[in-house]
């Protein structure tokens, strides 16, 4: 948020003067494929691997870049920080391996005026899951007036999110829509308790669409799930994010 892509570019040209050098960790995996792209169209050095299965490569990577981001499964994140503890890389793990370790700054802005400063003086951060961010965005700016009663999320997300296995079961035998995690706890319900304070049982139904990428969040509530008027939800989320450039607030 608040162009903090824009603002880490500017930081380090004008403070460090050189180029910003960034290590994507698996990029040959979905989320690595995507990041590396879109860091193609930035003033960035980036560092490739031809073999990311070469451990002594990739923590000489590691060792040798600005920022490394980490878009691995979790076993081989745990592994990745524990071997590189030291190092002064600004690390970050997009995976859900930190999202509970409060020792890692988490990448979510909740205060959108601070938030960008906080991240760049951060060398530890982790990215917030996809579902995760946009119940927080919609939850957040009303979260001191809700009262105790349950709360209900619900999700649909591009099937890309799903990683490889995912995508390769839509290639092959496409659905419109499809409900997931329906038999446990989801983990971006935890992620927003322990990083937003909410108390409230939740009920998160989520599902995977037929687009490949981008979300839809709904977070329905009735009068008795707020100690203010409802007609007045509106102005609190439109208040809160005001002068935010990047979230725009419908009524």
């Amino acid at each position: 948020m608040r162009g903090l892509d824009s603002e880490l570019v500017t930081y380090w040209v004008e403070e460090m003067h050189k180029p910003l050098t960034v290590f994507v960790d698996g990029s040959s995996g979905a989320v690595g494929v995507t990041l590396t792209e879109l860091l193609g169209d930035r003033p960035y050095n980036l560092i490739h691997l031809n073999d990311h299965r070469d451990i002594d490569a990739r923590y000489n990577a590691i060792a040798g870049a600005d920022i490394a981001v980490l878009c691995l499964p979790n076993d081989i994140v745990a592994d990745t920080i524990n071997d590189n503890h030291g190092t002064s890389t600004v690390i970050i793990d997009a995976s859900s391996f930190t999202r509970l370790n409060e020792d890692w700054l988490y990448g979510y802005f909740y205060d959108i005026y601070t938030g960008a400063a906080n991240v760049l003086q951060s060398t530890r951060i982790s990215n917030p899951g996809c579902f995760a961010t946009g119940i927080q965005a919609l939850i957040h700016p009303i979260q001191s007036w809700l009262t105790h009663y349950p709360l209900v999320f619900t999700g649909i997300s591009g099937y890309s999110a799903g990683g490889n296995a995912t995508i390769n079961r839509q290639m092959t035998n496409p659905v419109a829509h499809k409900m997931t995690n329906i038999t446990r706890q989801h983990t971006h319900v935890g992620e927003v308790r322990f990083r937003s304070g909410l108390t409230n049982d939740v009920i998160f139904l989520p599902a995977v669409g037929s687009f490949a990428e981008g979300q839809v969040v709904s977070i329905p509530l009735a009068r008795h799930q707020l100690t203010i008027p409802i007609e007045e939800v509106y102005e609190q989320v439109a208040a809160y994010y005001y002068g935010c450039d990047d979230v725009v607030v419908w009524d």
